[in-house]
Order: C-alpha cells, then structure tokens, then sequence
C-alpha cells in the first residue's frame, strides 16, 4: 500500500473527533524537509506521493462535514506543493504553480478521484523559524468554478 494513501486514512481518523454539535472542521498544515513530490497513475487515477527528495513540501488538509458515520459526506480537501528546500519566502501565481508542483484532490469515501494540477491563483509564504512556516492560498480547483482558500501556520 502506498505511503500517500496509508497517510490520507490515518489523518481522516485523527481529524474527525466528533464536538458536541456534530461538526469536525479540521485544518490540517504540515511541511516535509528532504522531499519531494511523486504521481502515480494508477488505471487512469492519479495519487501523489511524498517521497525522499530535495525540496520543503507542504501539504495542506481541511476536513470538512460531520462525523455520524463514515458514509455520511465527511470529505477533505487535500493540496501539495513544494519549494526549493533553501527558500526563506516564496509566491506562486498562475502558470508558475506548475513549477511548485501544486496538486490538489478531494478525498471522500466515493470511488477515487485523481489529483489534478492546479494552475490558477496564488499561493505565498515565509518562513517564521526553522520549521515553520506562515501561508496564504487562493487557488482555483481544476474543472469546476471552485475556490480552495486558506491563511495556515505550517509546522512540520
């Protein structure tokens, strides 16, 4: 099984703790020294992979809905992307997304859907002390009219 994929269901189950009104938003900002960002296509689907690399890679999870049960429309919004390992500020806009290797999907119990390049918006940030990191993100969500937004401390 693949390391992205074991990643995914452990952070499902971490961030849905149930609140006494049902809701378990959750925001999820991590970054991984020494890696880099891998794609897999599997059968026509897509997955990403953090794997042992030269870059800072953050990943960013917002788990959103309630937790009644697990066919009940919990979903997360999942998006990576990385910088060169020895940048201290970064900002990426429109095409140069590419360039961050910025990806995004949604993870929902449905049948699997692929990570899909993101190439429209802005992502930016700078780093507050060695493992973190302050980041804004408005970014367009590929073949749909959907926005992802977040304003995120990133910690490892």
């Amino acid at each position: 099984m693949r390391t992205g994929f074991v990643l995914a269901i452990v952070l499902v189950a971490v961030a849905c703790k149930k609140s006494g009104d049902g809701n378990c938003g959750k925001e999820i900002a991590r970054i991984f020294s020494n890696s880099a960002i891998d794609t897999v296509n599997n059968a026509g689907v897509v997955t990403v992979e953090i794997v042992a690399g030269s870059h800072t890679v953050f990943n960013y999870w917002h788990h959103y809905n309630i937790c009644a049960a697990a066919s009940d429309g919990d979903y997360i919004d999942q998006l990576l992307f990385r910088v060169p390992a020895t940048a201290t500020s970064f900002s990426f806009s429109n095409a140069e997304l590419s360039t961050a290797k910025t990806y995004y999907a949604r993870l929902c119990f449905c049948p699997p859907s692929s990570f899909l390049p993101v190439t429209a918006g802005n992502i930016s940030g700078v780093k507050v002390e060695t493992d973190t990191w302050q980041v804004t993100g408005h970014v367009k969500i590929l073949g749909t009219n959907n926005w992802l937004s977040f304003n995120q401390i990133f910690t490892q």
